[in-house]
C-alpha cells in the first residue's frame, strides 16, 4: 500500500539464470589501435609510480573459489581463462565471467602481467540485459587514447544490469529497448535501477583480492547514457565504492524521458496511418536553417539556449519541396524543440531536442516517407513503448506511447519509479568525504537525453553543497555539436578518463580538454577540427586569429549571458535528497514482500 514515502507489493520470487551475449557497436580498434603500437605509449607519471602487482594464483584457480559469502551479492564463477593479446586485448588478460544471484551477470579482465592496482567498471547502456563481450568489453566511454587502457594495465569489468534481456540481431533496435524482462519482476527492476552496480562491484573486488592478494588502489566507474545514470546512482547511493566516476550523457530524468519525452516525439509527428508528418528528406534543410540562424563562425551552436529559431520561417512559399517545410511540418519541429507539455502547458520532461540535433531526427523522430513508426524503425518509439508499460511501476500499466496521456495525472501515476530509477539526489557529501571525484559530460546536441536535465542536477548539487565545495569534486563539460554519447555529424573523440584519474591520484583539477571532431560522422575517419571545452559554465571563445577549426585558436570565455541553469518542469522537485527511495525484500508467510521508502536497507 502506497503512502507518502513508502509502498509495498507482494511478489512470489522466481529466479532465472540465462547467459546471453550481444555484439558491440564500437570497435576496440577505434579506442586502442593495434598491439604493436602499445609499447611506444608514454604513461602518465602517476601510472609509472604505481608498482606492478602480480597474481598469487592462476587464472584457472578462480573457477574453484567460493564467492558466495557476500550478503546480497551471492556470486558464482562461470568461467576463467586467459585471453592472449591481439585485436581484442593489448596484453594477456584473465577473463572471468560470473553470476550474482539472482540475475546480475558480469565479466572482468584481470591483467596477468602488468596490473597497476586500478579497477575500471563500465556501466551498461540502454535497458541493459546483455553482457558486453569483446571487443567492446575491453574499452571505455570517452576514453579515446587513454594510455592506461592502451597499456592493458587496468582491470576492466562490466555487467548486464541485473537481468537477461531480449537479444535479436535482426531486430537490434527493438531488442536493446526491450522491457519485457521487468514484467512482474521487481528485483530485476531494482537491480537495473541501482542495485546491480553495487553487487557487481562487491563481486569483482572480491575476485581481484583473490587473484592479486589485494584490493584495488584506485577504483573508477565509467558509463554513458544509462551507464552515466548508473555512475550517478553509485555516487549517491554507494559513495565508497569508487574513487572516480565519469558520467557521460547521463539519463538523470530517465523515468519522464522514457515515458513522455520520446513518446511525445512520436505522437506529434505521426499521421493517422503511423507515418511521419515531418519526414527525413526535409531534415537537411531544417538543420541548415537552424545553423544559419544560430551557429557561430565555425558552424557550430555553442549554446542552444541562445537559439530561438522558429520553423515557420522556412514554410514553402509555394509548392512543397525538400528545401522547405509545410505548415504541419513546421509545427512538428517547433513542438519537438519545445518538448512534452500537460494540459496546463507544464513541461513533462526537462525540455526535449536542443537546437542543433536535427540531423539526428532522421530515422528516429522523422522517418522516410511512407515508413510507419514501430519498435524496429524508430528509437524514439522503441524506448517509449515498453518503459511506461513494464518499467514505470512494479506491474504492467497497459500504457505505451500509443495511448499515453500528456496530463498532470498521467505524470503523477508514471512518476513513481523516479524515486528509485532517477539519480537526482544532490547531496554528494558522502562521496566527497570519501575523496571521490566526478566528471560529468554531455553534448549540447544530445538527442537521446536532455542536457537541460543534466544542468538542473548540476545546479542542484552546487546549491546543496555550495559552489566552492562542489568545485572541489565535481565538474561538468558541455560539448557543442556532439550528439548522445559522442555521436553526431562530426563524430567526437575525447579522453576524460585520464584527467579523472589525474584528479583522483594527483589532485590535478581538470580544466581545458580538447575534443576531436571527425569527418562523415565516423570516429575512424580523419579529424577535421579540434575544439577545447572548459568546465561549465565557461565557454570556448575564438581568438579571431588563425584556423577556426583548430583548438589552439580558442581561449576560455565567460558564461553565456542571459540564460538560466534551471529549466522548470513537472519533476523539478526531484532534485532533493528526500526524493530518493531504497527497496528491500521481507519474508511474509512464504511470500516475498518488497518495501520501498527513504530508509536505506542493510544489504543491496
Amino acid at each position: 500500500m502506497k503512502t507518502a514515502n513508502t509502498f509495498s507489493i507482494l511478489f512470489t520470487y522466481l529466479s532465472h539464470l540465462v547467459l546471453t551475449q550481444a555484439s558491440g557497436v564500437r570497435s576496440w580498434l577505434r579506442c586502442c589501435g593495434v598491439t604493436a603500437v602499445l609499447v611506444a605509449i608514454a604513461l602518465p607519471a602517476a601510472a609509472a609510480n604505481l608498482p606492478v602487482v602480480t597474481p598469487i594464483v592462476s587464472c584457472a584457480d578462480l573457477q574453484f573459489m567460493d564467492f558466495s559469502q557476500f550478503p546480497g551479492a551471492t556470486t558464482r564463477i562461470n568461467s576463467a581463462a586467459v585471453v592472449m593479446p591481439g585485436t581484442s586485448v593489448p596484453t594477456p588478460q584473465c577473463l572471468v565471467t560470473g553470476t550474482i544471484a539472482p540475475g546480475v551477470q558480469f565479466n572482468i579482465f584481470l591483467p596477468t602481467q602488468n596490473w597497476t592496482g586500478r579497477l575500471l567498471m563500465q556501466g551498461c547502456g540502454g535497458y541493459c540485459g546483455n553482457l558486453i563481450t569483446l571487443p567492446i568489453a575491453y574499452s571505455a566511454s570517452a576514453a579515446d587514447g587513454c594510455p592506461r587502457i592502451l597499456s592493458g594495465e587496468l582491470a576492466i569489468a562490466g555487467h548486464n544490469g541485473g537481468h537477461v534481456g531480449w537479444s535479436n540481431s535482426t531486430r537490434f533496435l527493438a531488442s536493446i529497448a526491450d522491457g519485457t524482462w521487468a514484467i512482474n519482476d521487481p528485483q530485476a527492476l531494482v537491480d537495473f535501477f541501482y542495485a546491480s552496480n553495487h553487487k557487481a562491484t562487491v563481486a569483482v573486488k572480491a575476485i581481484i583480492q583473490a587473484y592479486y592478494g589485494q584490493q584495488p588502489n584506485f577504483s573508477y566507474f565509467d558509463g554513458c547514457s544509462s551507464g552515466g545514470r548508473a555512475g550517478l546512482q553509485v555516487a549517491q547511493r554507494y559513495p565508497n565504492d569508487y574513487d572516480g566516476i565519469l558520467a557521460g550523457s547521463p539519463t538523470i530524468d530517465n523515468t519522464a524521458e522514457n515515458s513522455f519525452l520520446h513518446a511525445w516525439n512520436v505522437r506529434v509527428n505521426s499521421r493517422p496511418d503511423g507515418t511521419s508528418i515531418l519526414t527525413a528528406d526535409k531534415i537537411p534543410a531544417l538543420h541548415a536553417a537552424v545553423l544559419a540562424a544560430c551557429a557561430d563562425n565555425s558552424g557550430m551552436i555553442t549554446d542552444p539556449r541562445t537559439c530561438h529559431f522558429d520553423a515557420t520561417t522556412i514554410i514553402c512559399p509555394g509548392a512543397d519541396s525538400p528545401s522547405c517545410l509545410t505548415p504541419a511540418q513546421a509545427q512538428v519541429a517547433n513542438l519537438v524543440w519545445r518538448g512534452p507539455v500537460d494540459e496546463n502547458g507544464k513541461l513533462l520532461s526537462p525540455g526535449d531536442q536542443p537546437y542543433g540535433t536535427e540531423l539526428a531526427w532522421a530515422g528516429s523522430i522523422a522517418l522516410a516517407p511512407g515508413v510507419r513508426f514501430s519498435q524496429d524503425t524508430s528509437s524514439e518509439f522503441a524506448f517509449s513503448y515498453d518503459f511506461p508499460n513494464y518499467m514505470a511501476r512494479f506491474s504492467p500499466t497497459g500504457i505505451t506511447n500509443q495511448n499515453i496521456q500528456f496530463t498532470s495525472n498521467e505524470f503523477a501515476f508514471l512518476d513513481l519509479m523516479s524515486h528509485i530509477n532517477d539519480p537526482t539526489d544532490p547531496d554528494l557529501s558522502a562521496f566527497a568525504g570519501h575523496g571521490g571525484k566526478l566528471i560529468m559530460w554531455e553534448g549540447w546536441a544530445d538527442q537521446g537525453t536532455s542536457p537541460y536535465g543534466t544542468l538542473n542536477y548540476y545546479d542542484a548539487v552546487r546549491k546543496q553543497m555550495g559552489a566552492g565545495a562542489a568545485a572541489s569534486f565535481i565538474t561538468l563539460y558541455l560539448i557543442p555539436g556532439v550528439y548522445h554519447c559522442a555521436g553526431g555529424p562530426f563524430a567526437a573523440t575525447m579522453d576524460f578518463l585520464t584527467p579523472l584519474m589525474n584528479w583522483v591520484e594527483d589532485n590535478a583539477s581538470p580544466g581545458r580538454q580538447v575534443v576531436s571532431y571527425h569527418a562523415t560522422g565516423s570516429s575512424t575517419s580523419p579529424v577535421t577540427r579540434t575544439r577545447p571545452v572548459y568546465p561549465y559554465p565557461l565557454n570556448a571563445v575564438y581568438t579571431g586569429q588563425g584556423d577556426v577549426n583548430s583548438a589552439s585558436n580558442y581561449v576560455s570565455g565567460p558564461p553565456t549571458p542571459g540564460v538560466s541553469d534551471v529549466l522548470d518542469w513537472a519533476g523539478l522537485m526531484h532534485y532533493t535528497p528526500a526524493w530518493q527511495w531504497w527497496c528491500s525484500w521481507k519474508d511474509a508467510g512464504g511470500l516475498a514482500v518488497m518495501s520501498c521508502g527513504t530508509l536505506r536497507p542493510t544489504t543491496p
